[in-house]
Protein backbone atom coordinates (compact mmCIF):
# COMPACT_ATOMS: atom_id res chain seq x y z
CA UNK A 1 0.00 0.00 0.00
CA UNK A 2 0.79 3.41 -0.75
CA UNK A 3 -0.15 7.17 -1.02
CA UNK A 4 1.18 9.51 -3.32
CA UNK A 5 1.05 13.29 -3.37
CA UNK A 6 0.14 15.36 -6.35
CA UNK A 7 0.74 18.70 -6.36
CA UNK A 8 -1.99 18.85 -9.39
CA UNK A 9 -4.70 18.37 -6.99
CA UNK A 10 -5.96 21.51 -5.20
CA UNK A 11 -7.33 21.04 -1.71
CA UNK A 12 -9.19 24.63 -1.68
CA UNK A 13 -11.80 23.62 -3.72
CA UNK A 14 -12.92 27.19 -4.62
CA UNK A 15 -15.53 25.93 -7.07
CA UNK A 16 -16.96 23.44 -4.55
CA UNK A 17 -17.24 25.89 -1.60
CA UNK A 18 -18.94 28.70 -4.28
CA UNK A 19 -21.46 26.55 -4.94
CA UNK A 20 -22.25 25.75 -1.36
CA UNK A 21 -22.32 28.86 -0.33
CA UNK A 22 -25.17 29.43 -3.03
CA UNK A 23 -27.00 26.83 -1.93
CA UNK A 24 -26.91 28.00 0.99
CA UNK A 25 -28.60 31.33 -0.48
CA UNK A 26 -31.09 29.59 -1.89
CA UNK A 27 -31.53 26.10 -2.90
CA UNK A 28 -32.26 25.24 -6.75
CA UNK A 29 -32.41 22.56 -9.33
CA UNK A 30 -29.94 24.72 -11.25
CA UNK A 31 -27.35 25.39 -7.91
CA UNK A 32 -27.68 21.50 -7.03
CA UNK A 33 -26.40 20.68 -10.60
CA UNK A 34 -23.17 23.12 -10.07
CA UNK A 35 -22.51 21.60 -6.54
CA UNK A 36 -22.30 18.05 -8.36
CA UNK A 37 -20.46 18.74 -11.14
CA UNK A 38 -17.81 20.62 -8.54
CA UNK A 39 -18.13 17.61 -6.27
CA UNK A 40 -17.06 15.37 -8.99
CA UNK A 41 -14.08 17.32 -9.57
CA UNK A 42 -12.73 18.15 -5.94
CA UNK A 43 -10.41 16.62 -3.40
CA UNK A 44 -12.07 16.19 -0.15
CA UNK A 45 -10.42 16.79 3.37
CA UNK A 46 -11.80 13.38 4.88
CA UNK A 47 -10.78 12.63 8.55
CA UNK A 48 -8.90 9.35 10.02
CA UNK A 49 -8.74 7.64 13.60
CA UNK A 50 -5.66 6.43 13.14
CA UNK A 51 -3.33 8.14 10.36
CA UNK A 52 -0.25 9.37 11.23
CA UNK A 53 0.72 13.53 10.86
CA UNK A 54 2.63 13.10 7.65
CA UNK A 55 0.16 11.61 6.16
CA UNK A 56 -1.62 15.05 5.86
CA UNK A 57 -2.75 16.34 2.07
CA UNK A 58 -2.11 13.23 0.44
CA UNK A 59 -4.12 11.90 -2.14
CA UNK A 60 -4.70 7.31 -1.63
CA UNK A 61 -4.25 5.44 -4.49
CA UNK A 62 -6.25 2.91 -5.58
CA UNK A 63 -4.36 0.15 -3.77
CA UNK A 64 -4.79 1.98 0.16
CA UNK A 65 -7.17 0.78 2.48
CA UNK A 66 -7.72 2.96 5.32
CA UNK A 67 -10.51 3.50 7.97
CA UNK A 68 -12.35 6.58 7.73
CA UNK A 69 -14.00 8.35 10.82
CA UNK A 70 -17.94 7.41 11.02
CA UNK A 71 -20.27 8.35 13.45
CA UNK A 72 -23.93 6.78 14.03
CA UNK A 73 -27.12 9.21 13.03
CA UNK A 74 -30.09 8.63 15.76
CA UNK A 75 -31.50 6.14 13.25
CA UNK A 76 -28.48 4.03 13.57
CA UNK A 77 -27.42 5.15 9.68
CA UNK A 78 -23.59 5.42 9.06
CA UNK A 79 -22.62 9.08 8.72
CA UNK A 80 -19.16 9.95 6.76
CA UNK A 81 -18.18 13.80 7.11
CA UNK A 82 -15.14 15.54 5.09
CA UNK A 83 -14.03 18.86 4.23
CA UNK A 84 -14.44 21.19 1.43
CA UNK A 85 -10.50 22.79 2.52
CA UNK A 86 -8.43 22.99 5.87
CA UNK A 87 -10.44 26.14 7.30
CA UNK A 88 -13.55 24.26 7.88
CA UNK A 89 -11.64 20.87 8.86
CA UNK A 90 -10.01 23.58 11.85
CA UNK A 91 -13.25 24.63 12.37
CA UNK A 92 -14.60 21.56 13.66
CA UNK A 93 -11.45 20.42 15.29
CA UNK A 94 -9.58 23.25 16.03
CA UNK A 95 -6.30 21.10 17.32
CA UNK A 96 -6.07 19.32 14.11
CA UNK A 97 -6.88 15.83 13.16
CA UNK A 98 -5.71 13.22 10.71
CA UNK A 99 -7.02 13.31 7.50
CA UNK A 100 -6.63 12.37 3.96
CA UNK A 101 -7.40 14.13 0.58
CA UNK A 102 -9.93 11.99 -1.38
CA UNK A 103 -10.91 12.59 -4.76
CA UNK A 104 -14.73 13.46 -4.84
CA UNK A 105 -15.85 10.31 -7.09
CA UNK A 106 -13.75 7.98 -5.08
CA UNK A 107 -15.39 9.39 -1.65
CA UNK A 108 -19.21 8.80 -3.03
CA UNK A 109 -17.97 5.65 -4.29
CA UNK A 110 -16.86 4.20 -1.08
CA UNK A 111 -19.71 5.79 0.59
CA UNK A 112 -21.86 3.97 -1.68
CA UNK A 113 -20.30 0.53 -0.92
CA UNK A 114 -20.34 0.69 2.72
CA UNK A 115 -24.07 1.63 3.05
CA UNK A 116 -23.38 5.14 4.38
CA UNK A 117 -26.50 6.92 5.28
CA UNK A 118 -25.33 10.46 5.40
CA UNK A 119 -22.37 12.40 3.81
CA UNK A 120 -22.02 15.74 5.61
CA UNK A 121 -19.94 18.48 4.31
CA UNK A 122 -18.23 20.83 6.30
CA UNK A 123 -20.33 19.99 9.68
CA UNK A 124 -19.26 22.90 11.19
CA UNK A 125 -19.33 25.68 9.04
CA UNK A 126 -22.12 28.09 7.68
CA UNK A 127 -22.47 26.33 4.97
CA UNK A 128 -23.07 22.50 6.39
CA UNK A 129 -24.64 20.71 3.58
CA UNK A 130 -25.90 16.92 4.09
CA UNK A 131 -26.13 14.69 1.03
CA UNK A 132 -28.44 11.78 2.04
CA UNK A 133 -28.13 7.71 0.30
CA UNK A 134 -30.18 8.58 -2.79
CA UNK A 135 -27.81 11.56 -3.76
CA UNK A 136 -24.74 9.70 -2.72
CA UNK A 137 -25.56 6.66 -5.12
CA UNK A 138 -27.04 7.92 -7.68
CA UNK A 139 -23.56 10.63 -8.09
CA UNK A 140 -20.92 7.41 -7.50
CA UNK A 141 -22.79 6.13 -10.79
CA UNK A 142 -22.43 9.14 -12.65
CA UNK A 143 -25.67 10.33 -12.42
CA UNK A 144 -25.65 14.50 -12.12
CA UNK A 145 -28.59 14.66 -13.97
CA UNK A 146 -31.52 13.02 -11.70
CA UNK A 147 -34.25 14.99 -9.82
CA UNK A 148 -33.28 17.04 -7.41
CA UNK A 149 -36.79 17.35 -5.14
CA UNK A 150 -35.40 16.45 -2.26
CA UNK A 151 -32.17 17.48 -1.69
CA UNK A 152 -29.48 17.21 1.07
CA UNK A 153 -30.48 19.80 4.06
CA UNK A 154 -28.30 22.59 4.84
CA UNK A 155 -27.58 22.53 8.63
CA UNK A 156 -26.91 25.21 10.97
CA UNK A 157 -23.94 26.25 12.27
CA UNK A 158 -23.26 24.34 15.58
CA UNK A 159 -25.73 21.82 15.03
CA UNK A 160 -24.06 18.98 14.17
CA UNK A 161 -23.54 16.64 17.46
CA UNK A 162 -21.61 13.35 16.66
CA UNK A 163 -20.71 10.34 18.86
CA UNK A 164 -17.59 8.51 18.74
CA UNK A 165 -15.81 6.08 20.64
CA UNK A 166 -13.09 6.73 22.57
CA UNK A 167 -9.92 7.39 21.48
CA UNK A 168 -8.40 4.84 24.05
CA UNK A 169 -9.62 3.52 27.18
CA UNK A 170 -8.56 5.72 30.43
CA UNK A 171 -6.01 3.76 32.75
CA UNK A 172 -6.89 1.19 35.31
CA UNK A 173 -6.81 2.78 38.07
CA UNK A 174 -8.83 5.69 36.71
CA UNK A 175 -11.48 3.28 35.85
CA UNK A 176 -11.27 1.99 39.24
CA UNK A 177 -11.94 5.25 41.26
CA UNK A 178 -14.89 6.18 38.97
CA UNK A 179 -17.07 3.09 39.76
CA UNK A 180 -15.74 3.64 43.64
CA UNK A 181 -17.65 7.18 43.21
CA UNK A 182 -20.46 5.98 41.56
CA UNK A 183 -21.06 3.20 43.92
CA UNK A 184 -21.85 5.81 46.36
CA UNK A 185 -25.04 6.72 44.10
CA UNK A 186 -27.97 4.08 43.58
CA UNK A 187 -29.69 6.46 41.20
CA UNK A 188 -27.12 5.84 38.70
CA UNK A 189 -27.06 2.16 36.82
CA UNK A 190 -24.86 2.52 34.31
CA UNK A 191 -22.06 4.60 32.74
CA UNK A 192 -20.31 5.06 29.56
CA UNK A 193 -16.94 6.43 28.67
CA UNK A 194 -17.47 7.84 24.95
CA UNK A 195 -16.62 10.68 22.74
CA UNK A 196 -18.62 13.66 22.26
CA UNK A 197 -17.96 16.39 19.23
CA UNK A 198 -20.45 20.04 19.28
CA UNK A 199 -19.16 22.09 17.18
CA UNK A 200 -17.42 24.48 17.37
CA UNK A 201 -15.65 22.99 20.55
CA UNK A 202 -13.81 20.27 18.83
CA UNK A 203 -14.06 16.65 20.10
CA UNK A 204 -13.87 15.80 24.15
CA UNK A 205 -14.17 12.61 26.05
CA UNK A 206 -17.49 12.20 28.05
CA UNK A 207 -19.13 10.23 30.70
CA UNK A 208 -22.86 9.28 29.80
CA UNK A 209 -24.75 8.30 32.64
CA UNK A 210 -27.85 6.66 32.79
CA UNK A 211 -30.24 7.72 35.63
CA UNK A 212 -33.20 6.15 37.74
CA UNK A 213 -36.37 7.23 35.79
CA UNK A 214 -37.82 8.49 38.85
CA UNK A 215 -35.28 11.39 39.58
CA UNK A 216 -36.63 14.78 39.00
CA UNK A 217 -34.72 17.49 36.59
CA UNK A 218 -33.30 19.49 39.81
CA UNK A 219 -32.24 15.98 41.65
CA UNK A 220 -30.55 14.83 38.22
CA UNK A 221 -28.62 18.24 38.19
CA UNK A 222 -27.47 18.62 41.89
CA UNK A 223 -26.34 14.54 41.70
CA UNK A 224 -24.07 15.28 38.85
CA UNK A 225 -22.72 18.42 40.17
CA UNK A 226 -21.75 16.27 43.26
CA UNK A 227 -20.08 13.40 41.42
CA UNK A 228 -18.05 16.07 39.57
CA UNK A 229 -16.93 17.26 42.55
CA UNK A 230 -16.09 14.16 44.08
CA UNK A 231 -14.33 12.64 40.84
CA UNK A 232 -12.44 16.29 39.30
CA UNK A 233 -9.99 15.19 42.66
CA UNK A 234 -9.13 11.72 41.69
CA UNK A 235 -7.65 13.41 38.24
CA UNK A 236 -4.63 14.20 37.32
CA UNK A 237 -3.69 17.74 37.28
CA UNK A 238 -4.74 19.80 34.37
CA UNK A 239 -7.47 17.12 33.04
CA UNK A 240 -10.82 17.85 32.70
CA UNK A 241 -13.91 15.29 32.56
CA UNK A 242 -17.91 16.08 31.52
CA UNK A 243 -20.63 13.86 32.46
CA UNK A 244 -24.01 14.24 30.82
CA UNK A 245 -27.30 12.06 31.48
CA UNK A 246 -28.05 9.62 28.78
CA UNK A 247 -31.55 10.38 29.45
CA UNK A 248 -33.07 10.58 25.82
CA UNK A 249 -33.75 6.99 24.07
CA UNK A 250 -31.86 7.74 20.85
CA UNK A 251 -29.02 9.09 22.07
CA UNK A 252 -28.36 6.41 25.00
CA UNK A 253 -28.81 4.11 22.75
CA UNK A 254 -25.91 6.03 20.00
CA UNK A 255 -23.60 5.62 22.61
CA UNK A 256 -24.93 2.08 23.80
CA UNK A 257 -23.97 0.98 19.46
CA UNK A 258 -20.95 2.89 19.34
CA UNK A 259 -18.72 1.77 22.02
CA UNK A 260 -18.03 -1.99 23.40
CA UNK A 261 -19.83 -1.37 26.81
CA UNK A 262 -20.50 0.52 30.09
CA UNK A 263 -17.66 1.40 31.80
CA UNK A 264 -19.97 0.96 34.92
CA UNK A 265 -23.02 -0.90 36.09
CA UNK A 266 -24.61 -0.61 39.23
Amino acid sequence: MSISDDPSLDLANADLNEAMEAIARRDSPERRQALYQALLKSVLIVPTPDSPDDRAETILDENEELTFLTFEDDHGDTVLIAFADESAALKWEPEGLSYVGLRGPDLLLIAMENEVGELVLNPAGPNTLLMQRDEIEALAQGEITFSAAAPGRPSPPGMTVLIGPPEEMPPKDWQSALREVLRQYPSVEAAYFFQLHIPPEGARHVIGLVLYEGLSREAQDALIETILKEFEALLPEGQELDFVILDEPNFRKTVEDTVSGPIYTA
